[in-house]
């Protein structure tokens, strides 16, 4: 179980655009649970949140954050979010993918 203060520790880390957070957990839920964490901290900070799925679906995606508190429809709607099938863009060829991507976002 990843505990409240290990999560405030991570999201007030200072990273820079090229480090990455790793959490190594058997539980899916807890996954959520991170990312919806993660997501609320971003959105209070004024912050665009894309969210890459390479194993779920975007509809699991969407029920298990409404679980932890954050409206995905409402947020994707506004712009403030953005769910893409990373597993789907592959399937459709890798050029493409990241032209697709690139065209559509502005990654760091």
């Amino acid at each position: 179980m990843i505990t409240s203060t290990a999560k405030a520790d991570l999201f007030c880390a200072k990273f820079n655009q090229s480090e990455h957070i790793m959490v190594i957990t058997n539980s899916k839920n807890e996954i959520f649970e991170l990312e919806a964490s993660f997501f609320k901290h971003a959105l209070q900070k004024d912050a665009h949140v894309f969210k890459g799925c390479w194993w779920q679906e975007e509809d699991e995606v969407r029920e298990a954050f409404a679980q932890f508190g954050l409206d995905t429809y409402s947020l994707e709607k506004d712009g403030l979010l953005s769910l893409v099938s990373f597993s789907k863009l592959y399937q459709r060829g890798a050029i493409y993918a990241f032209t697709e991507l690139s065209l559509k976002y502005t990654l760091y």
